[in-house]
Protein backbone atom coordinates (compact mmCIF):
# COMPACT_ATOMS: atom_id res chain seq x y z
CA UNK A 1 0.00 0.00 0.00
CA UNK A 2 1.33 3.22 -1.22
CA UNK A 3 0.84 6.36 0.94
CA UNK A 4 1.06 9.89 0.45
CA UNK A 5 2.79 11.84 3.48
CA UNK A 6 1.80 15.31 4.73
CA UNK A 7 3.82 16.94 7.42
CA UNK A 8 2.07 18.61 9.79
CA UNK A 9 3.65 20.75 12.36
CA UNK A 10 1.51 22.83 15.60
CA UNK A 11 3.94 25.26 15.16
CA UNK A 12 5.54 24.43 19.08
CA UNK A 13 9.07 22.62 19.38
CA UNK A 14 8.96 20.07 16.54
CA UNK A 15 10.67 17.54 18.35
CA UNK A 16 7.26 17.32 20.13
CA UNK A 17 4.74 18.02 17.43
CA UNK A 18 5.82 17.03 14.65
CA UNK A 19 2.99 14.73 12.89
CA UNK A 20 2.15 12.37 9.90
CA UNK A 21 -0.92 12.17 8.06
CA UNK A 22 -0.67 9.16 6.50
CA UNK A 23 -3.54 9.27 3.18
CA UNK A 24 -3.70 5.55 2.16
CA UNK A 25 -3.89 6.01 -1.54
CA UNK A 26 -6.16 2.76 -2.24
CA UNK A 27 -8.07 3.14 0.02
CA UNK A 28 -9.43 7.61 -0.73
CA UNK A 29 -8.16 6.83 -4.37
CA UNK A 30 -6.49 10.50 -3.97
CA UNK A 31 -4.60 13.17 -2.33
CA UNK A 32 -5.69 16.44 -2.45
CA UNK A 33 -3.04 19.14 -3.22
CA UNK A 34 -2.85 23.05 -4.71
CA UNK A 35 -6.38 22.51 -5.87
CA UNK A 36 -6.71 19.65 -7.23
CA UNK A 37 -7.03 15.81 -6.55
CA UNK A 38 -4.10 13.65 -7.78
CA UNK A 39 -3.45 9.99 -7.57
CA UNK A 40 -0.06 8.19 -7.72
CA UNK A 41 2.05 6.84 -10.50
CA UNK A 42 3.59 3.53 -9.36
CA UNK A 43 4.60 0.38 -11.69
CA UNK A 44 6.05 -2.14 -8.92
CA UNK A 45 8.43 -3.40 -10.73
CA UNK A 46 7.88 -2.62 -14.00
CA UNK A 47 9.81 0.15 -16.34
CA UNK A 48 7.23 2.15 -17.73
CA UNK A 49 7.39 5.18 -20.04
CA UNK A 50 8.88 7.65 -20.15
CA UNK A 51 12.05 6.31 -20.05
CA UNK A 52 11.37 3.71 -19.27
CA UNK A 53 11.24 4.01 -15.33
CA UNK A 54 10.14 2.31 -12.51
CA UNK A 55 7.11 4.67 -10.55
CA UNK A 56 6.95 4.43 -7.09
CA UNK A 57 4.27 6.16 -5.02
CA UNK A 58 6.08 6.30 -2.46
CA UNK A 59 8.57 8.47 -3.60
CA UNK A 60 6.00 12.03 -3.34
CA UNK A 61 4.81 14.05 -0.38
CA UNK A 62 3.45 17.13 0.68
CA UNK A 63 5.69 19.34 3.53
CA UNK A 64 4.62 21.72 6.42
CA UNK A 65 4.58 24.49 4.01
CA UNK A 66 2.17 22.37 1.48
CA UNK A 67 5.34 22.03 -0.51
CA UNK A 68 4.94 18.91 -3.13
CA UNK A 69 8.51 16.98 -3.33
CA UNK A 70 9.26 14.55 -5.95
CA UNK A 71 12.02 12.07 -5.66
CA UNK A 72 13.71 9.85 -7.79
CA UNK A 73 15.88 7.33 -5.94
CA UNK A 74 17.62 4.09 -5.22
CA UNK A 75 15.02 3.20 -2.31
CA UNK A 76 15.88 -0.31 -1.87
CA UNK A 77 20.14 -0.20 -2.60
CA UNK A 78 19.49 -2.53 -5.71
CA UNK A 79 20.54 -0.17 -8.14
CA UNK A 80 17.25 -0.02 -9.57
CA UNK A 81 16.64 4.23 -9.46
CA UNK A 82 12.91 5.06 -9.25
CA UNK A 83 10.91 8.09 -10.32
CA UNK A 84 7.79 9.48 -9.56
CA UNK A 85 4.22 11.18 -11.31
CA UNK A 86 1.21 12.07 -10.13
CA UNK A 87 -2.01 12.74 -12.28
CA UNK A 88 -4.89 14.86 -11.94
CA UNK A 89 -7.99 12.74 -11.28
CA UNK A 90 -10.74 15.49 -12.83
CA UNK A 91 -10.23 15.81 -16.92
CA UNK A 92 -9.07 19.18 -18.15
CA UNK A 93 -9.29 20.98 -21.03
CA UNK A 94 -8.94 24.82 -22.50
CA UNK A 95 -7.63 26.85 -19.67
CA UNK A 96 -4.55 28.35 -18.30
CA UNK A 97 -2.13 25.73 -16.32
CA UNK A 98 0.88 27.12 -13.89
CA UNK A 99 3.17 25.74 -12.13
CA UNK A 100 5.62 27.36 -9.41
CA UNK A 101 8.97 25.77 -9.29
CA UNK A 102 10.80 26.13 -5.91
CA UNK A 103 13.97 23.99 -6.99
CA UNK A 104 16.76 26.26 -9.17
CA UNK A 105 16.32 24.78 -12.69
CA UNK A 106 20.58 25.02 -12.84
CA UNK A 107 20.82 21.73 -9.51
CA UNK A 108 18.70 19.83 -11.68
CA UNK A 109 21.34 16.94 -12.55
CA UNK A 110 21.77 16.07 -15.86
CA UNK A 111 20.03 13.30 -17.00
CA UNK A 112 16.76 14.58 -14.48
CA UNK A 113 13.63 15.12 -16.48
CA UNK A 114 10.70 17.31 -14.91
CA UNK A 115 7.63 17.24 -16.78
CA UNK A 116 4.44 19.56 -16.24
CA UNK A 117 2.14 18.99 -18.93
CA UNK A 118 -1.31 17.47 -20.20
CA UNK A 119 -1.78 13.91 -21.37
CA UNK A 120 -5.02 11.75 -23.09
CA UNK A 121 -5.03 7.91 -23.10
CA UNK A 122 -7.44 8.71 -26.15
CA UNK A 123 -6.53 9.30 -29.80
CA UNK A 124 -4.32 12.16 -30.01
CA UNK A 125 -2.01 12.62 -26.46
CA UNK A 126 -3.24 15.80 -26.40
CA UNK A 127 0.21 16.39 -24.68
CA UNK A 128 1.56 20.38 -24.17
CA UNK A 129 5.02 20.50 -21.67
CA UNK A 130 6.82 22.27 -19.44
CA UNK A 131 9.87 20.39 -19.55
CA UNK A 132 13.16 21.01 -17.53
CA UNK A 133 15.94 18.31 -18.58
CA UNK A 134 19.43 18.26 -20.66
CA UNK A 135 17.44 17.04 -23.66
CA UNK A 136 20.30 18.60 -26.20
CA UNK A 137 23.50 18.45 -24.71
CA UNK A 138 24.84 18.73 -21.12
CA UNK A 139 27.92 21.76 -21.90
CA UNK A 140 27.49 24.86 -19.84
CA UNK A 141 24.83 26.82 -21.28
CA UNK A 142 23.29 24.27 -23.06
CA UNK A 143 19.17 24.53 -23.08
CA UNK A 144 17.66 23.35 -20.11
CA UNK A 145 14.07 24.40 -20.51
CA UNK A 146 10.94 23.13 -22.95
CA UNK A 147 8.03 24.28 -23.96
CA UNK A 148 5.87 21.99 -26.17
CA UNK A 149 3.41 21.30 -28.39
CA UNK A 150 3.93 17.85 -29.59
CA UNK A 151 5.41 17.26 -31.66
CA UNK A 152 6.59 21.13 -32.27
CA UNK A 153 8.98 22.27 -28.92
CA UNK A 154 11.34 24.97 -28.45
CA UNK A 155 14.36 24.57 -25.88
CA UNK A 156 15.98 27.38 -24.17
CA UNK A 157 19.03 28.02 -21.85
CA UNK A 158 17.98 29.63 -18.82
CA UNK A 159 19.78 32.54 -16.47
CA UNK A 160 21.72 30.77 -13.88
CA UNK A 161 20.68 33.58 -11.74
CA UNK A 162 17.39 32.20 -11.96
CA UNK A 163 16.28 30.25 -8.45
CA UNK A 164 12.41 29.97 -8.04
CA UNK A 165 10.52 29.85 -11.59
CA UNK A 166 7.42 30.20 -12.61
CA UNK A 167 5.61 28.67 -15.87
CA UNK A 168 2.72 28.75 -17.28
CA UNK A 169 1.03 28.08 -20.81
CA UNK A 170 -2.29 28.83 -22.23
CA UNK A 171 -4.46 26.10 -24.19
CA UNK A 172 -7.36 27.88 -26.17
CA UNK A 173 -9.41 26.24 -29.71
CA UNK A 174 -6.18 28.46 -31.69
CA UNK A 175 -2.99 28.62 -29.83
CA UNK A 176 -0.53 27.26 -26.91
CA UNK A 177 1.47 30.15 -25.29
CA UNK A 178 3.93 29.70 -23.06
CA UNK A 179 5.35 31.71 -20.40
CA UNK A 180 8.21 30.99 -17.92
CA UNK A 181 10.05 33.37 -15.86
CA UNK A 182 12.05 33.68 -12.26
CA UNK A 183 9.43 34.33 -9.59
CA UNK A 184 11.75 37.02 -7.86
CA UNK A 185 14.24 40.14 -9.28
CA UNK A 186 14.96 40.78 -13.03
CA UNK A 187 14.84 39.13 -15.67
CA UNK A 188 13.44 38.74 -19.24
CA UNK A 189 10.43 35.83 -19.51
CA UNK A 190 10.78 32.92 -22.31
CA UNK A 191 7.74 32.87 -23.90
CA UNK A 192 6.51 30.53 -26.88
CA UNK A 193 3.38 30.04 -29.23
CA UNK A 194 1.98 27.20 -31.20
CA UNK A 195 -0.72 27.12 -33.41
CA UNK A 196 -3.25 24.56 -33.74
CA UNK A 197 -3.67 22.66 -30.68
CA UNK A 198 -5.50 19.52 -30.03
CA UNK A 199 -8.95 19.48 -28.80
CA UNK A 200 -9.47 17.90 -25.40
CA UNK A 201 -11.06 14.66 -24.80
CA UNK A 202 -13.07 13.51 -21.21
CA UNK A 203 -9.36 11.52 -20.65
CA UNK A 204 -7.14 14.47 -21.00
CA UNK A 205 -5.28 15.20 -17.51
CA UNK A 206 -2.58 16.99 -16.28
CA UNK A 207 0.36 15.37 -14.89
CA UNK A 208 3.35 16.22 -13.08
CA UNK A 209 6.70 13.87 -13.32
CA UNK A 210 10.34 13.40 -12.01
CA UNK A 211 12.40 10.30 -14.00
CA UNK A 212 15.48 9.93 -15.82
CA UNK A 213 16.23 10.26 -19.65
CA UNK A 214 16.56 6.35 -20.66
CA UNK A 215 15.88 4.97 -17.55
CA UNK A 216 19.54 5.05 -16.57
CA UNK A 217 20.97 5.85 -13.02
CA UNK A 218 22.09 9.14 -12.55
CA UNK A 219 25.67 9.27 -12.91
CA UNK A 220 27.77 10.42 -9.78
CA UNK A 221 24.50 10.65 -7.54
CA UNK A 222 24.98 9.28 -4.12
CA UNK A 223 21.40 10.62 -2.60
CA UNK A 224 18.05 11.54 -3.61
CA UNK A 225 17.54 13.80 -6.36
CA UNK A 226 14.19 15.92 -5.71
CA UNK A 227 12.61 18.68 -6.74
CA UNK A 228 10.23 20.94 -4.66
CA UNK A 229 6.61 22.59 -6.58
CA UNK A 230 5.44 25.23 -4.37
CA UNK A 231 2.13 25.14 -6.42
CA UNK A 232 0.18 24.57 -9.19
CA UNK A 233 -3.01 25.28 -10.61
CA UNK A 234 -5.89 25.05 -13.54
CA UNK A 235 -8.51 27.16 -14.27
CA UNK A 236 -11.25 26.59 -17.21
CA UNK A 237 -11.20 28.92 -20.28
Amino acid sequence: MHRISNMLSTGFSAALVLSTLVIPVNEANAFPWSGLEWNLKDSGDAAVGPGPNVFSGDNVFVDDQNRLHMLIEDEDGDGVWRSSEIISTRAVGYGTYTMTLETPIRTFHNQAVLGFFTWSTRGRSNEMDVEIARFRGTAAGDPRLVHSLQPQSSHYAVPDLWNATFHQFVWDRSRTTFLTRPLAGAGTPIQSSFGSPPRPTNTTNLRINFWLRAGVAPAGATSPLEVIIRSVSYTPA
